[in-house]
């Protein structure tokens, strides 16, 4: 089914983990993967799942209906979510994942100067 996509909205942390609050927003899934339309009547819930880079798997919440959310989290440097659809009991392929302040940026105009 055609993924959700979500963009994660809140308090974008620095560093050491704060408890906080999260909201998510994502375009609701219309749509199976072969194109053809999920029927009103089906429910569509979703799943967000938390985690690291690689390895998000810990369940936030599930069955939500709506599109939109908020998450009390303990939020850290390098949190990643993934969201996925629920249709009739089948889950949906996970969204492309939204990190949180994962890598710093690179270093840039670096310069030296040999001393004799």
């Amino acid at each position: 089914m055609k993924l959700a996509t979500f963009l994660a909205l809140g308090l974008l942390l620095a560093g050491v983990a704060h408890a906080s609050t999260i909201t998510f927003t994502w375009t609701a899934v219309t749509q199976f993967t072969d194109g053809t339309t999920i029927p009103s009547t089906d429910a569509i819930t979703y799943s967000i799942r938390q985690g690291t880079l690689g390895s998000i798997s810990t369940l936030l919440d599930s069955q939500i209906a709506t599109s939109g959310v908020s998450e009390p989290l303990d939020l850290t440097k390098g949190s990643c979510f993934t969201m996925t659809a629920v249709v009739a009991g089948i889950e949906s392929a996970p969204s492309v994942p939204f990190c949180l302040n994962e890598t710093p940026a690179s270093v840039t105009n670096l310069q030296g100067k040999a001393n004799p």
